[in-house]
């Protein structure tokens, strides 16, 4: 109904923050829910790269905004692929990304890799953030739990997202863990199933095929 003065804007600006909020709060719920709840996965064997990639690419703006170095530390003799739901397995990665670029100060970085584990695929996210109280690593990814502290991991936000994390990862028979220092940062691990391609065994079978003749 006309143009809006400074304090209005910042009045109007604080508003939207907080539906936005809400909102993510209120899908968080949901999509946990839906999880707990057996939700059935779409397993399929899927390149880790390309999970990591599409992730990074989503996230890019984030990560320019707050001027943030997203790294991918790619091996070239390591390129694995995992039994998992790609999407829900994105949704895992998404959000531990995005905190760790939410938690890095402006000019940090945030770092994605992978690990081979033999019949696991370890993936990692470091970043070079505020770090995690010692207090809040072991109720880390309760549902409902925030930090007291006040320079403490949750200052800005709850556990919520890192709970969908630890049961998206619960549902693929993974494990999830965070090693952090306080003013140095934090790396999140998780554990996937590896993709076991079979052997090839078309030699042997050509052995075992053979005519086998007798001497009179």
């Amino acid at each position: 109904v006309g143009e809006l003065n400074e304090q209005q804007k910042n009045y109007t600006k604080k508003i939207l923050t907080g539906i936005e909020t809400m909102s993510s709060m209120v899908n968080n719920l949901l999509d946990m829910d839906r999880i707990q709840a057996g939700m059935a996965l779409q397993i399929a064997p899927v390149k880790a790269i390309t999970i990591i990639k599409k992730v990074m690419g989503n996230l890019n703006s984030q990560a320019i905004q707050k001027n943030i170095q997203l790294l991918l530390d790619e091996t070239e003799d390591f390129d694995p692929e995992v039994n998992a739901d790609q999407a829900l397995v994105e949704r895992a990665l998404y959000n531990l990304i995005e905190n760790g670029i939410k938690y890095t100060p402006v000019g940090g970085t945030v770092k994605i890799g992978l690990v081979d584990h033999g019949e696991k695929v370890l993936f990692q996210v470091k970043d070079t953030g505020m770090g995690i109280a010692p207090l809040d690593i072991p109720k880390l990814f309760d549902r409902s739990y925030r930090s007291s502290h006040r320079d403490g991991f949750f200052q800005r936000g709850s556990s919520l997202g890192l709970s969908i994390v630890k049961s998206i990862i619960d549902r693929h028979g993974g494990k999830i863990w965070v090693d952090s220092q306080l003013g140095k940062g934090s790396t999140f691990s998780f554990e996937l199933p590896a993709s076991i391609k079979p052997t090839d065994n078309s030699a042997e079978d050509d052995t075992n095929n053979e005519e086998v003749k007798i001497a009179p």
